[in-house]
């Protein structure tokens, strides 16, 4: 122990003036050398490989996917897409936007744009067209249904069905063509359209009525105008012209309207 201290006390003692042992007597030259060798390499390398990374197909595709499935209409799901002709995959950057084409709409063939960002700031479009499906649930007629026909529930039924055509008003439930009345003939099978059907009343607010009055053989009929429009079984209110009353009646026809006593 007494020779270690002492020996610990020798080396610390050194003569004042003494120069002091190169850095290649501290770090043994083999050392030294491979840390020289990576300093020069990492020196070398392109800023861009460090900064900027790949854009695959695969990315591509999920940022695809992910934008129409909260951006397009209900029902729509991509089938496949394409890159622009000169545009290929991978590609230097990183993915920083998808978007419709200016001007585009939701169709079978929608131009998108994907912005990528590359390791300078420059920011590169590829445009894709995606190839889309759309299924939705529309109202089609069990039977052919004649004009001024009144819609049963049974007369329709609910399927799901591709269509693009975006600017016809179909419906997706049985319930709101149910009890209305056929404007224009619906062939079987035929999607039911809002110009197939009329949401207008039989009998309409202002029109003249004959109120008749019925118990037993007594009859009594009285000239009316209605307050309220309303369809055959419907109790509306109606203007008694002959005694200036209001009274409630129930429809019977766009002409006749009935009333209790």
């Amino acid at each position: 122990m007494r020779a270690i201290k002492s020996g610990i006390r020798d080396q610390g003692s050194g003569v004042r003036g003494q120069a002091r042992p190169h850095a290649t007597q501290l770090v043994p030259r083999p050392y030294l050398k491979m840390f020289l060798v990576l300093c020069l390499a990492f020196l070398a390398k392109p800023a861009c490989v460090c900064l900027a990374g790949e854009v695959t197909e695969s990315d591509l595709r999920a940022a695809l996917v992910g934008y129409i499935e909260s951006r397009a209409p209900a029902g729509v799901e991509m089938v496949q897409w394409e890159l622009r002709r000169g545009d290929q995959l991978p590609v230097r950057g990183e993915l920083v936007g998808v978007r419709l084409a200016s001007g585009a709409d939701w169709r079978a063939k929608t131009p998108i744009r994907a912005e990528v960002e590359t390791a300078s700031g420059l920011v590169r479009t590829l445009w894709v067209t995606a190839n889309l499906r759309r299924a939705r649930p529309v109202v089609v007629a069990n039977r052919t249904l004649p004009m001024g026909h009144r819609i049963g529930r049974e007369d329709v039924s609910t399927e799901i069905r591709e269509g693009w055509r975006s600017h016809e008003v179909l419906y997706d439930r049985a319930e709101e063509v149910v009890g209305k009345k056929v404007w224009r003939p619906v062939s079987k099978g035929a999607c039911v359209k809002s110009f197939h059907v009329r949401d207008r009343r039989d009998t309409q607010r202002g029109d003249g009525v004959v109120i008749v009055a019925e118990s037993g053989a007594i009859r009594v009929q009285a000239p009316g105008e209605l307050l309220e429009s309303g369809n055959p079984g419907d109790r509306v209110r109606v203007l008694n012209k002959a005694s200036g009353k209001e009274v409630y009646a129930t429809v019977v026809d766009a002409n006749t309207v009935i009333v209790s006593f």
